[in-house]
């Protein structure tokens, strides 16, 4: 954690509305929990909100030398400066961006590629 400050998904209490562990994320989770997930509209809107201010608010506070500071990328990941974590975290949302768009594809058709 570069800023210090806990994640909005327990200081906000958003892994209780959930009703899912504070240290959980996801990672490693099986195909059947993966499926099993499924959170309503508002629910997931409001936490993509609240993660979306607190990451904006953060990031445009950091200083250089937190910018430089050593962060652990994943858990069984290297160590690397926090700017080159916040770049893989902006890469791999790209990726699952792109992943959803062509599995919509899939689903619904070409889209506006008719």
């Amino acid at each position: 954690m570069v800023s210090g400050k806990p994640d909005v998904w327990v200081s906000e209490g958003w892994a209780e509305r959930y009703g899912m562990a504070a240290e959980a994320t996801g990672l490693g989770d099986t195909a059947a929990e993966v499926a099993a997930f499924r959170p309503n509209r508002e629910l997931l809107l409001g936490y993509y909100e609240a993660a979306h201010r607190a990451t904006v608010e953060e990031v445009a506070g950091l200083s250089e030398e937190q910018l430089l500071t050593p962060v652990r990328y994943m858990p069984e990941g290297d160590e690397r400066p926090s700017w080159r974590a916040f770049v893989g975290t902006a890469r791999d949302f790209m990726e699952h961006t792109g992943q959803i768009a062509y599995l919509r594809g899939l689903v619904t058709g070409p889209g506006w590629h008719s």
